[in-house]
């Protein structure tokens, strides 16, 4: 199952399925009633009944903790071709303060621009004190216009053409695996670079770098589109591989290289692994000086990649 990696270590993001809906209920209903606010399954809240007829197109996520529990919801609701409402975002208290309203806000908003939306309107309470400022940090306007939920006295709205035009780059990472498309598409911009760079060494390398073995992929998106990736996978019982490390050109000096680095270790040490190991080329100098500056040591050359003159190998042990 896909999951994008969120700032908070252990809580991710993932749309929503047909089981969760009882416990996405019970959730909203919790923060609805720890604010004095009143549920409405009638009216309101119906669409937490029957979530693929209101939410046909999947725009419906959860936060989850590291064993799956629920603690936060996000959606977004096609009113028009042009404009998307903000339904349904609330967080459990222990998950609160820790940025999550920031990112999430920013996630929703992407993906209503890229779905091609102009327009972004929610509605809430006064009470809702922190939902407040968080929307009129990200630049919702107060409209005069009556609510339509009993519960609601705020009415708010976005123009996603002018954030469009004025957004600062925003960078989220998905966790998903070699199947997924952007990652596909990344890996033949990354194989295309190599042929160049290795040369008549590229057939030999290019077969050791399939990735229908790859279970564990990562895709970094900036402002929608995909333009970094990285993964791994099994070398033994105790060590994995780090494969298919790659930026797009015009996204490098970003920090986005070390930065999935840093999340593939995370996930790799999730799964059980104790070190991780790596090749790269001499005629990749950006590559070893990352590596290098995260920890990892040169050692022997490994596996396929004994004798081979141009390759360089790593490996880092995790504490």
């Amino acid at each position: 199952m896909s999951q994008y990696i969120t700032p908070v270590i252990g809580i991710s993001l993932r749309k929503i399925l047909p089981v969760d809906a009882p416990k996405v209920r019970q959730l909203i209903f919790d923060v609805l009633t720890e604010y004095g606010l009143k549920p409405e399954p009638g009216a309101t809240d119906a669409d937490l009944f029957d979530i693929p007829h209101f939410y046909p197109d999947g725009m419906f996520w959860v936060l989850t903790d590291a064993r799956d529990t629920i603690v936060g919801s996000a959606a977004l609701y096609r009113l028009s071709d042009t404009t998307v409402e903000l339904r349904k975002m609330y967080f459990l208290p222990g998950i609160r303060g820790k940025g999550l309203g920031n990112w999430l806000m920013h996630f929703v908003l992407s993906q209503a621009i890229k779905e091609g939306y102009q327009n972004i309107q929610l509605e809430t309470a006064t009470v809702l004190n922190e939902a407040l400022k968080l929307y009129e940090k990200f630049g919702f306007k107060h409209l005069a216009a009556t609510c339509h939920s009993p519960r609601c006295d705020v009415k708010m709205a976005l123009d996603l053409t002018v954030r469009k035009q004025n957004k600062l780059p925003y960078a989220i990472v998905l966790k998903t695996d070699s199947l997924n498309e952007d990652f596909r598409r990344l890996v033949i911009q990354l194989d295309n670079e190599l042929s160049v760079r290795d040369g008549a060494e590229h057939t030999f390398y290019h077969q050791y770098n399939g990735i229908s073995d790859i279970r564990h992929t990562l895709v970094l998106y900036s402002d929608n589109e995909a333009v970094a990736c990285g993964a791994f996978k099994a070398w033994d019982d105790h060590t994995a591989e780090i494969k298919r490390m790659f930026v797009a050109p015009a996204h490098r000096r970003r920090g986005y290289a070390a930065a999935l680095l840093a999340e593939l270790e995370r996930w790799a040490g999730e799964c059980g692994y104790t070190g991780l190991i790596l090749e790269t080329g001499k005629k990749q100098p950006e590559a070893i000086s990352l590596y290098e500056k995260n920890g990892y040591f040169r050692i022997k050359n490994y596996g396929q990649y004994v004798g081979v003159e141009n390759s360089v190998c790593f490996e880092k042990i995790m504490s």
